[in-house]
């Protein structure tokens, strides 16, 4: 198993496409400065995003797998802990928000490079 700061070393280090890793915010500092920060998630990448505010997500008062939205998605899979695999997933809306930016970057956007 690969970990989290090993993941980000070794796409820094070597890959030289778009790249990006998401963490909730741990209680600590975290090793490696991420590139930016959106709600409650860390990202770590080669290019930027920039600030939007999302709203809140309901997690903890979800209880059932049909309680999420992607719910039949998941149950259909082969998954063990289907209802962890659904808590971890990022908000839909956060996650195009960062696709979007990769394809404004690509597209000759005015995105910055993340700071070193």
């Amino acid at each position: 198993m690969t970990s989290l700061y090993g993941l980000i070393v070794f796409l820094q280090t070597y890959y030289k496409g778009k790249w990006v890793v998401e963490n909730v915010k741990p209680y600590y500092k975290p090793l490696i400065q991420p590139a930016f920060e959106l709600h409650r998630h860390l990202f770590w990448a080669n290019f930027m995003a920039s600030h939007r505010t999302f709203k809140r997500a309901e997690i903890r008062t979800k209880n059932k797998i049909s309680d999420f939205e992607c719910g039949d998605i998941v149950k259909a899979s082969k998954i063990r802990n289907k209802r962890q695999a659904l808590r971890n997933c990022v908000n839909a809306e956060l996650g195009l928000h960062v696709f979007e930016a990769i394809n404004n970057q690509a597209n000759g956007g005015t995105n910055n490079q993340p700071k070193e």
